[in-house]
């Protein structure tokens, strides 16, 4: 039985292959790829740094792949309680809401939790700007 309590509305995106879920209450805006500044030091998941409407914004593949974004790609600007960042996606499926089915206490990240829902009978993690921020 459904709990409307456990209900939220998020972005249902593919990116590097698997379906995860943004919540759509941090999503500022969605833009194609764009080129992205990437001055030295910046590696890992941090891909450079977009200038969106006159701000720059760190962007991030939790795909860590290698190289340019491609044309088809997205970006998700999403705020998180500290600042904007950006969320590389291949492609943004719907918006939708979904029951948060399983909600529990991350196994070594203190304070964190993951959480996951279902999606067409497939289970779909959500993705936390803080899981972005911290794989960087």
């Amino acid at each position: 039985m459904s709990d409307a309590r456990n209900m939220q509305t998020f972005v249902l995106a593919r990116i590097d292959g698997h379906l995860r879920l943004l919540e759509l209450s941090s999503v500022r805006e969605i833009i194609p790829a764009v080129r992205l500044e990437k001055p030295v030091g910046v590696g890992g998941k941090c891909c450079g740094f977009a200038q969106v409407r006159g701000e720059l914004i760190p962007v991030f593949d939790v795909g860590a792949r290698e190289g340019d974004l491609l044309v088809t790609q997205l970006i998700v600007i999403a705020q998180s309680h500290r600042s904007a960042v950006g969320v590389v996606v291949d492609d943004v499926l719907d918006i939708l809401d979904v029951e948060i089915s399983c909600d529990i206490p991350h196994a070594t990240r203190f304070g964190e939790r993951v959480r996951s829902g279902q999606v067409s009978g497939a289970v779909v993690s959500v993705l936390s700007l803080t899981e972005v921020l911290d794989a960087a």
